[in-house]
């Protein structure tokens, strides 16, 4: 199984006004989030993916427009996203199969905490980023052994294998 960790893309600034679930995407985030959707297309090859989204609107959107390159892609919403209910993920992911890709579309801190906990490697998240996990063994999540196989950083930068590419 892969398990595609990405920081939702950039949010409009917080205001009294608008609570923080009701944050969109600014016009650069929606540009992220195409992006990195056309990536998870020539990266999947036509695989299938689940792209799982916490109920907030910018997380929300973010998956939107990833699923515009990816219309087969099933989609989801999940609290424990939103509130990094890191427990109730694992569950939900071990009831997948583990030949599945799953996209996870939350937001800091809990994609930093969730990389480094599955992984044991710690990553920066900025807006749109997205980290790459693998495992072959359902109790290699449980004992933090998934393999970081890609980070995407939407500021240029890419890592395969720890490698910069």
């Amino acid at each position: 199984m892969r398990i595609f960790i990405m920081r939702h893309g950039e949010a409009t600034a917080a205001t009294l006004d608008t609570a923080d679930r009701q944050r969109v995407l600014s016009s650069t985030g929606i540009q992220q989030a195409k992006q990195v959707g056309r990536l998870l297309e020539q990266y999947l090859k036509r695989e299938s993916i689940r792209l799982w989204a916490s109920p907030y609107k910018r997380s929300i959107e973010t998956v939107t427009y990833l699923r515009t390159a990816l219309p087969l892609a099933l989609v989801g919403v999940h609290e424990a996203i939103a509130t990094g209910n890191r427990e109730k993920i694992e569950r939900e992911l071990l009831g997948a199969s583990t030949e599945e890709n799953v996209c996870i579309v939350g937001h800091i801190p809990y994609v930093n905490q969730w990389v480094q906990q599955w992984s044991g490697i710690a990553l920066p998240f900025e807006p749109a980023d997205m980290a790459v996990l693998t495992y072959l063994k359902k109790d290699d999540m449980a004992k933090g052994n998934m393999q970081l196989s890609v980070y995407i950083s939407n500021g240029g930068c890419r890592w395969l294998l720890g490698k910069n590419i």
